[in-house]
């Protein structure tokens, strides 16, 4: 589905908006990234530290116990279920970034909108006025970004080991998340000229066909 146009000005900014989805696509990659990062080390370092120690919380041992408290570098508190959800958390913030990837490129490919429409997410891409459904499709999936970053921006500096020789992992969260947080709104600006734009072609062409079928 491509964008057809003879104005070279129209043609050359929807080339734009195409190039910025792309970037948009790639912050979310990096999150991506980023939260592999997280569940790998933080278990990794978690198991370095305690073994396959169940621990105790504050409930059994008092405040300056070595048995209390949280591992070094990570999020993770000192007993098995903290590494559980942990893990857990980290697999649902990549369920989320993967919904707001199928967010940015639902108007574009066919199975992210079925997808997003499985997900209870009804009347994309309907022949619907655009404010009904995708405008507030759009503010809902700039919403869930923010938490995104919010979650990787408060996690990623615990839950990477800061001296790890080989990876700049702290410094490449940083980056993530702060591009993900500047590409929100420009994201949400492209997204909704690009698909007003596929909805009028594909107004016009209904109306051309509906024209064609009363000749």
């Amino acid at each position: 589905m491509a964008y057809k146009t003879d104005n070279p000005l129209k043609k050359a900014l929807y080339w734009l908006c195409l190039l910025w989805m792309i970037v948009a696509i790639g912050a979310l990659v990096m999150v991506i990234t980023v939260w592999v990062m997280i569940i790998a080390q933080d278990l990794d370092v978690f198991h370095d530290t305690m073994g396959y120690y169940l621990g105790n919380d504050i409930l059994r041992y008092p405040p300056g116990d070595p048995n209390n408290g949280y591992v070094d570098n990570t999020n993770i508190p000192k007993h098995l279920g903290g590494a559980v959800f942990a893990t857990v958390f980290g697999i649902a913030m990549i369920i989320f970034c993967l919904f707001a990837l199928a967010g940015d490129i639902f108007w574009r490919f066919p199975y992210a909108r079925q997808w997003l429409v499985w997900t209870a997410a009804l009347g994309l891409q309907t022949a619907d006025d655009l404010t009904k459904y995708e405008y507030v499709f759009l503010w809902a999936n700039a919403l869930l970004k923010l938490f995104i970053v919010t979650a990787t921006g408060s996690k990623a500096w615990s839950g990477l080991n800061p001296n790890h020789p080989d990876l700049r992992t702290p410094t490449f969260a940083l980056y993530a998340t702060f591009i993900l947080l500047g590409s929100i709104l420009v994201t949400f600006a492209v997204e909704a000229t690009l698909i007003k734009w596929h909805k009028n072609e594909e107004w016009a062409a209904s109306e051309a066909e509906k024209a064609k079928g009363k000749k």
